[in-house]
């Protein structure tokens, strides 16, 4: 059996069985489901989700493991995947139609890694961008990112970070020029903004934040990063010797 191309990995913590049939269903109502490998990685409350939920894929399976969070159960699925590209998933996630021509693009491409455009509940379509530097002001949503199996394998994601994980991958992955990549603006899915990621500081994140900046694209844009953060926290204490803290 030849390999698929897409291998989807959902981190499942206590699901609700409707919220996870939603999103299984949303992958098998692709054009492309025959190609879609889907691993459930699951803890907490096992939520079966039913059945007839392997029938459209090329394979299915479900890996239960204790509750240590989202990202180590993301790491889990790396080493399970089969498929050429990997993408990651929550419960509350779901696949739109344009995805289909995503994976079309990967089926008979050579990139390292797609990035592509998310809806996100109450902001709107957040689209990626050309510029490998954008990293720095924004991460890109990661229910559009699509990592090449080879790569993403060499990396991983770093279990210090217990939110903001998926963003240390991406700098360090996009500061590599030789890094193959493409963009569409087509939103490819559905961001749940319940999601720990959206509502969540990831303190140690912010913490080292310019070291990680330093190491992936040198000490300059490193110094740069440091020094606006000094300018915007004297800004903030200026404003709040004005005016107060409330």
């Amino acid at each position: 059996m030849s390999a698929p191309v897409l291998t989807v990995v959902i981190a499942a913590k206590d699901a609700p069985p409707l919220q996870l049939r939603r999103c299984i269903a949303s992958f098998a109502a692709l054009t492309h489901a025959p190609h879609i490998e889907i691993v459930l990685v699951q803890s907490g409350m096992p939520s079966e989700p039913g059945l007839s939920w392997q029938a459209p894929f090329h394979a299915a399976r479900i890996i239960d493991t204790p509750p240590n969070g989202v990202y180590a159960a993301f790491n889990l699925g790396i080493e399970a995947a089969k498929g050429r590209y990997l993408l990651f998933f929550g419960t509350d996630d779901l696949a739109l139609p344009e995805m289909d021509a995503v994976l079309a693009q990967l089926a008979h491409g050579s990139e390292d890694l797609h990035a592509a455009a998310c809806y996100m509940q109450g902001r709107g379509v957040l689209a990626p961008s050309m510029q490998r530097r954008s990293l720095i002001r924004q991460n890109w949503c990661q229910q559009g990112i699509f990592y090449s199996a080879q790569r993403i394998k060499q990396h991983r994601f770093d279990l210090r970070y217990k939110v903001q994980a998926d963003h240390k991958l991406n700098i360090d992955l996009l500061s590599d020029v030789t890094l193959r990549f493409s963009v569409s603006a087509e939103p490819v899915a559905y961001f749940s903004r319940g999601g720990a990621s959206s509502t969540t500081h990831d303190i140690q994140f912010i913490r080292d934040f310019p070291q990680i900046v330093t190491n992936a694209y040198g000490w300059r844009t490193g110094a740069i990063l440091k020094l606006r953060q000094r300018v915007a926290a004297l800004a903030r204490g200026s404003i709040e010797e004005r005016y107060g803290r409330r």
